[in-house]
């Protein structure tokens, strides 16, 4: 019986392709956050889940990154101006 020992062609390892997102950069930039969140508070949050229009959800998220607020916030502070309007309505 022949020794039927068979050997693999040596393939180099494929070369790491370079992420897209990065567009040539030899680096990726780092970015200071202008504020730092603080999320360390006792308060306790529950969700809140309702439907909405696809164009209000569009307007309400740019409006919240246009104003470097979170949409929570942005919830929190609308409500707040119409709780505020409807009170001097009374």
């Amino acid at each position: 019986m022949a020794d039927t020992k068979t050997t693999k062609a040596p393939v180099p390892a494929p070369k790491r392709a370079r992420a897209s997102f990065l567009g040539g950069l030899s680096e990726v930039p780092t970015f200071a956050p202008t504020s730092v969140p603080n999320n360390m508070t006792e308060t306790e949050y529950a969700n809140l889940n309702f439907k909405v229009d696809k164009e209000f959800k569009r307007v309400f998220k740019l409006t919240a990154a246009t104003h470097d607020i979170s949409y929570r916030d942005l919830l929190e502070q609308a409500f707040a101006a119409w709780v505020e309007k409807h009170k001097a309505a009374k």
